[in-house]
């Protein structure tokens, strides 16, 4: 029985100025605009993966959470997120964190069982960002065929690396990627939309062949030490560390202590 689950860490999303979309009839309004800074998540990938690999022979190459088309596409957007989306986003990452961090004495079926609300809560609150794309060219949110991908691409470099290689698929919600793209007749949405999906799916399946190269290394070694990347173990798990979206208030749960400040700066959870 596992009774701890390792943190999650979360992007940052941090503010890079205001808009006022000329769509709008109030002039006076503005609306906060954010990007989401992957690098400190993606450098403590990175080191963990060095450290992973160090206990295997012949692992070497970092794979990227994502990707690289996709990764740089992504982190090019820029959020006009609106005040009452942005306390929703923190709010539910914020019970996220605590619900992933909390103590779950139970087998690992029931134990994945009580993870469900935390994957739900990181889902929408990805979903709730995904919604407000900036288009600076138009000034307004972005509307282009391959808005649709925002919310899986977020999800899956967030998921990659922090759960088992099997389950980042399934957080990210591919499933309604996949009906998509098979859809067909007079229900399929557009070309391009449709082929937009169907490019992003072939991209992750060439990026999950080169992790499988890595992982193969792993495979054929007759005495592999230590957990592997992702496993969720009372060992690895104090070398994680937590960081949450958001920018609002603090709060306690069980021995997690969450921080938020103001502004975009990262949040901890603290075990």
């Amino acid at each position: 029985m596992l009774s701890l689950s390792q943190p999650l860490y979360f992007p940052k999303l941090v503010h890079v100025g205001e808009a006022t979309f000329k769509a709008w009839t109030d002039t006076k309004k503005k609306t906060n605009l954010y990007k989401l800074d992957w690098s400190k998540s993606e450098n403590f990938k990175r080191s963990n993966f060095n450290d992973w690999a160090k206990r295997h022979k012949g692992i070497s190459q970092y794979i990227g959470d994502l990707p690289e088309e996709y990764d740089e596409w992504l982190k090019d957007f820029t959020f006009a997120i609106p005040s009452h989306y942005m306390f929703r986003i923190t709010d539910f990452s914020q019970k996220a964190l605590a619900g992933w961090c909390a103590r779950y004495p139970f087998d690992t079926a029931i134990r994945e069982l009580c993870l469900k609300p935390a994957i739900s809560y990181i889902e929408v609150a990805f979903k709730l960002i995904a919604d407000c794309p900036y288009d600076k060219e138009t000034n307004y949110f972005y509307r282009k065929d391959d808005k649709i991908l925002i919310a899986h691409a977020a999800l899956y470099k967030f998921w990659s690396f922090q759960t088992g290689r099997g389950l980042v698929e399934d957080h990210a919600d591919f499933n309604r990627l996949e009906f998509i793209s098979k859809m067909k007749g007079a229900l399929a949405p557009p070309d391009k939309y449709r082929a937009a999906v169907i490019d992003f799916l072939n991209s992750i399946k060439e990026h999950q062949k080169a992790l499988e190269k890595v992982y193969e290394r792993v495979c054929i070694e007759k005495n592999p030490t230590g957990p592997s990347l992702g496993e969720k173990t009372a060992s690895t798990a104090s070398n994680w560390r937590g960081a949450s979206l958001g920018n609002t208030t603090s709060s306690n749960a069980d021995n997690t202590t969450i921080y938020f400040s103001k502004g975009g700066n990262e949040t901890e959870s603290k075990a």
